[in-house]
Parts: structure tokens; sequence; C-alpha cells
């Protein structure tokens, strides 16, 4: 009786587990989920190489709009009337917002600047209370170099973007969450960004975690590698959402592409009379083999992208899409341009974010994490999907359990069975050896 007790109470204990971890299905949750926030992407309205993921926020007590996200920074800024590149913002008409126009604030991000004064305005993601601020200083651009996320339809759906790097006190600004995380479901076109940690987003193998990084989500690297092939390489590692790429700097681009097209691929950066960003590697017979690209980073922690991440087979053709691309300071059509703060750095955008679910940890602040689980593709998130999953898993465990029950059933019955065996060969000897005395 008490190990059926026993079986019991491990299938209820992983009945309330399965239960309870199906209703944290992030990209499915009801809307106004303090825990998780739907990243949307404009994939459909820009140019495939910049396409963000947006995010709606409340600006000012009274107003929600939409923002990008930056991984690589502290610092948010928001258009102002003159920043004609963005969806402009009145600070005036906001009874919440003082702008200091004696301040002057400049922001250098990958791919564009601004600058401007300065307003100090409450800020909160959506309904959360989870990422929240009183009084946050933010760049109130009436300059922007430029803004390659802008939509192919000319209309300007978001403000500006806001930073998630925890210097200068950012990490005051996550009320109870001492990490975030960031997933991308590419073949669904939607993301998510959770406080926390949801772990029906990951693989239960072992994690990448570099260790060290900085305020802003700054990773320090010292060699590359790919096809057991390294070199040297001094230079800064961040993370972008709002790009498609694994960019790097053109002269780390060469000896990369040099690597591939000695495994046996011809690789061009043209598509008949289009040049294109992204290169198309083509092979003769059989797909030829490649290793991880791995990072590595001055802490000898290591980021490694397996060939399927950054090389994609393209369906029922002997090609591949090359998803590392070149950065310059140029205007190149076949590079990334980037800013000359960023010229050397590895940028890791959504192809590799797809790949691994990001998490951003800073519980320890003297020493922020970076953790990289594998993710799962989205399938947890289909409503139909995680009903079957959570079928099966029932089934699963009742099974379990009969069996448990059955195999104590017949242990105990085989008990008593030898039980009464012995106590009728008892019996019958005792009456052999009574009649035998009389």
């Amino acid at each position: 009786m008490l190990k059926h007790s026993f079986c019991l109470l491990f299938i209820i204990t992983i009945l309330i587990g399965v239960a309870d971890s199906i209703t944290k299905i992030p990209l499915r949750r009801k809307e106004k989920s303090p825990d998780f926030l739907p990243l949307v992407n404009f994939i459909n309205r820009v140019p495939f190489d910049l396409n963000p993921y947006i995010i709606n926020i409340n600006i000012g007590g009274n107003n929600t709009a939409d923002m990008a996200l930056s991984l690589f920074t502290s610092n948010t800024f928001i258009a102002k009337k003159g920043c004609e590149f963005f969806l402009p913002y009145s600070c005036e008409y906001s009874l919440h917002c003082t702008e200091l126009t004696n301040v002057t604030s400049n922001l250098t991000l990958p791919q564009f600047s601004v600058g401007g004064s300065i307003i100090q305005v409450p800020v909160v993601f959506g309904e959360s209370t989870d990422y929240w601020t009183d009084s946050m200083n933010i760049t109130y651009a009436d300059f922007c170099s430029s803004n390659p996320w802008i939509p192919i339809d000319g209309t300007n759906p978001y403000l500006g973007s806001i930073g998630l790097g925890i210097d200068n006190d950012g990490n005051t600004r996550f009320n109870s969450s001492t990490s975030f995380s960031i997933f991308i479901d590419l073949k669904n076109q939607e993301g998510e960004l959770a406080f926390g940690t949801d772990w029906l987003k990951k693989f239960f193998n072992k994690p990448h975690i570099v260790n060290n990084a900085t305020y802003n989500w700054e990773v320090s690297l010292t060699n590359v590698s790919i096809n057991n092939y390294n070199f040297t390489y001094t230079g800064t590692l961040i993370f972008d959402i709002n790009l498609p790429y694994i960019v790097v700097p053109f002269s780390l681009y060469q000896k990369i592409l040099g690597q591939i097209r000695d495994a046996g691929y011809d690789c061009k950066q043209s598509n008949g009379q289009v040049i294109t960003v992204a290169a198309t590697c083509t092979y003769n017979g059989s797909q030829p083999k490649l290793g991880d690209l791995i990072f590595t980073t001055y802490n000898n922690d290591s980021i490694s992208i397996p060939s399927s991440v950054y090389l994609q087979a393209n369906a029922g053709q002997k090609s591949a899409t090359l998803l590392v691309v070149p950065s310059s300071l140029n205007s190149a059509p076949n590079d990334i341009t980037v800013t000359s703060p960023y010229q050397n750095h590895v940028i890791l955008g959504t192809a590799f974010i797809n790949f691994y679910y990001t998490v951003f940890d800073f519980s320890d602040m003297s020493n922020p994490k970076i953790i990289f689980y594998e993710a799962y593709d989205g399938t947890f998130n289909n409503p139909v999907a995680a009903g079957i999953g959570l079928g099966a898993i029932l089934l699963l465990c009742t099974g379990i359990c009969c069996g448990c029950c059955y195999y104590s059933k017949r242990k105990v019955d085989k008990r008593r069975t030898e039980q009464e065996d012995a106590f009728l060969r008892h019996t019958r000897e005792f009456n052999m050896n009574d009649s035998k005395f009389i």
C-alpha cells in the first residue's frame, strides 16, 4: 500500500509540473501577462537584411508606442520632430515628461547615430511592471543620421530604441528580475522578451555560458576558428535582434570565406545581376562538411555556431546561403554598413538567436553572464501541439504509474501465495506427524 502511495504521489507531482509549465508557454500567454512580452517582426515591411523586432511600451503614463530593442547599450532614444526617420514623440503634451534643454546627448548605434537633448519620462513595457522606471533619462533625438530599419512603405511605426544594458544603474529598471531572455522564432516570424528563463524554450543539453560580459552585454574575443583552423582575432562581440545575419568585419569575413571555399564551396555575393549581402555557395556532388564556427573569449569561454546555422542549405538545390556577412564603414551594396565605433565588432543577429535561446543574467553584478541554450523551433508554442504533447506526457506518466502499481501488486500476490503454500505444507506435515503419534 505504501508503494502504491509513492507511485500516486510521483504521478501527481509530474502532472502538476507539466500543467504548470504548459500554462507558461510564452508566445500563447494572455496578452497582459507580466512575465512575457511579444516581439513583433516587421520582416514583411522592410528589406530582409534589416528586420527589427518591435516591442510595445507605455511612455509618459498616457501613451503607448512601439520601440525597437537594443541589447548592446544601456541608453534609450526617442525621436523628436526633426528626426525624420522615426515617429516623433511630443514631450510637451505629456504631464509626466520633462525636457532638459540645457543637456545634450549623443548616441551611436551599430548602423546610425542620433543626438539631441535629454527628457525624463516614466517608461513601462506594455502592461508589465517587470521593467519600469519612474524617471528615465532618454536621448530626445532631433538629429538622426539615418534609419536602416525604415519600412519599404515609408511609414515610421516606432519611436526609437530602448536599451537593455545594465550600465548606469540600468539593472534597477528591472523591478524584480535578475535576468531577461530573448526567444526568436524565424519560422513563425515572431519573438518574445521574457523576464527570467522559460525552460520550455530550451533543450536539456549542456548550455554554453559566457562569463564576465560587460554591462552592455559585450564580449571580448581573442580567437576565431572554423574547420579546425584557428586565427587570432582581437575584437568585441555583441547581439542585435535587428539584423538577421552573423556580421563580421571584412578582414575576418575573408578568412572565414577562405575556409569555406577550401572545403569545396564556390561562394559569390551575387544572384545573376543582383548583388547580395549574403553569399550563395554552390558545390558539386555531395554537400561538403564544415565544422562549427567558434568564437573564443578572453576567459576561454566559447560560442559555437553549427554549420547548419551559418550556412543554410537551399532545398532541392546544390547550394547554400551563407549568413555570415561582411561589415565595413563604406556603403557598399554587398556589405552591412556600420558606424566607426563598431567597425571591429562581431554582431550576432537573429540567425544566431533563432538557434540559441539566449539568457542575459545579472544576478551577480560582478559577473554578468550570457547563457545559450539550444532553442526549440516553436513547436511548443502551438496550442494544438502543446495539447498533444501534454496528452502524450499524461499517457506516459499514467503508464508508468499503472506499471509500478501492477508490479507492486504482483509482488504482494506472489508473497501471499508463497506464505499460503508454506502454511498448507506446514499444516499437512503437522497432521501427518499427529496421525503417526496416534
